[in-house]
């Protein structure tokens, strides 16, 4: 008589799209942990930068628990600060070919110099002139938003839904002077990288 082998079951469709939804970019983990320490949103945007991370590979990458952080799912999350009502941003869009844009560079260059533009924005080069030297949008890149449910003011303030999800996705959790990136995405950001300040 052989042995019969057992065979590992072939994931089906709903679970692999259950492991799909474990992996969360930056944001996304901001969000779904409830952190409301800038410093702790700072590191864990450090620590994965564009990249898509399941829970196990965030705790990897910041060398912490976050269970013993008070981000598991059994224990309270920290109270996560309300956000804004309305904010000022200023952004620098990296685009590439395809996106409904001018821009011909490749995905590859976009994301490589959307990378860059994030690093020299955060060491401290003048914002208004990496809008005004890469934008594939017009510049100065000013944009005023009101959060969901608020009323838009007279003047040319946008609603947050009116925006790519990822830009107020993002832009609404940036403290005054804080500078973040929303990563491109077909759904949430289609026109490419957004390098965002938020000035207000």
């Amino acid at each position: 008589m052989t042995e019969r082998r057992e065979h590992p079951a072939k994931p089906t469709r709903q679970q692999q799209r259950a492991r799909a939804r474990e992996k969360r970019d930056a944001n996304g983990w901001i969000v779904a942990l409830g952190v409301g320490d800038p410093e702790m949103a700072r590191a864990i945007r450090s620590a994965l930068g564009n990249r898509h991370a399941t829970r196990a590979q965030l705790e990897e990458a910041l060398g912490i628990s976050l269970a013993s952080a008070g981000a598991d799912q059994g224990t309270p999350a920290p109270e996560r600060a309300a956000e804004p009502e309305r904010i000022t941003l200023q952004h620098v869009l990296v685009a590439f070919a395809g996106t409904g844009t001018r821009a011909t560079r490749t995905r590859g260059e976009a994301e490589a110099l959307a990378t860059e533009t994030l690093a020299r924005a955060r060491e401290g080069e003048p914002f208004d002139d990496l809008v005004r030297e890469l934008t594939d949008d017009a510049f100065p890149g000013i944009y005023q938003l009101c959060n969901s449910g608020i009323v838009p003011e007279a003047g040319g303030e946008f609603r947050r839904d009116a925006m790519v999800p990822a830009f107020g996705d993002v832009g609404f959790t940036l403290a005054p002077g804080e500078i973040g990136m929303a990563a491109f995405a077909p759904r949430t950001s289609p026109f490419g990288w957004h390098i965002i300040k938020r000035i207000a």
